[in-house]
């Protein structure tokens, strides 16, 4: 039987696709979904021998819908995260992660005591972090001209108060904590020292990257 006699509403690029690796001899792989069958196909087609097509055929409609339903939920995440009136930063702590766990196979146990020995060490894990991205609101917070300005080093935030209490948020992040929040301070662009609430929340525990939100306290 031909093909439209047993599913006669099967797309033309199906058909198209088989006559042309017959034509051709040359094998052809192709994602598609299948309008008869409500299903998608990841499909290699191959030339046998001449007049012949076959195909080795897998379902893939599990995995597209998955990889459809995480673009959507990116898509309303960056939505949430442009438009929220709370400041907001998204930011890669990879680099202090394998920083820590190497000071940890080492022999530390304790960041904040290990930190009042070695200082300048905390100076550089503030460095470590970078700032990914900001919304609108953590711009206006910071005093920033635009938002090239707040991407990169964590640490032009950083008065010396921020400092000390970075030591105890490396500590958090060691002890495998995924959230904490913290009141300490910070500086803006335009070089202001404000009051802030930080709350922390590791978003993706494999890549490291982590949603923090800014609340200005500071007295008016």
């Amino acid at each position: 039987k031909r093909v439209k006699e047993i599913l006669p509403d099967t797309e033309a690029v199906w058909i198209e696709t088989y006559g042309r690796v017959v034509k051709t001899g040359e094998p052809e792989l192709m994602e598609n979904y299948s309008r008869e069958l409500d299903r998608y196909y990841d499909v290699l087609a191959f030339c046998p021998r001449s007049g012949y097509f076959a195909t080795l055929i897998r379902d893939v409609s599990e995995q597209v819908k998955s990889k459809r339903a995480l673009i959507h939920s990116e898509k309303r995440f960056r939505q949430l995260f442009e438009m929220s009136p709370i400041s907001l930063l998204e930011e890669d702590y990879s680099a202090l992660r394998d920083y820590i766990d190497q000071r940890q196979q080492g022999g530390v146990k304790n960041f904040i005591d290990y930190f009042e020995q070695n200082p300048q060490e905390l100076e550089r894990c503030a460095s470590m972090v970078n700032i990914v991205d900001v919304n609108e609101a953590a711009i206006k917070l910071f005093e920033a001209q635009q938002k090239e300005q707040m991407l990169g080093d964590l640490g032009q935030l950083f008065d010396q108060q921020a400092l000390e209490h970075y030591a105890r948020i490396i500590n958090f992040i060691a002890s495998g904590r995924t959230s904490w929040s913290i009141e300490t301070s910070n500086v803006t662009f335009s070089g202001r020292c404000i009051d802030v609430i930080i709350n922390y929340s590791l978003f993706d525990k494999e890549e490291a990257i982590a949603v923090v939100s800014v609340s200005d306290i500071t007295p008016v």
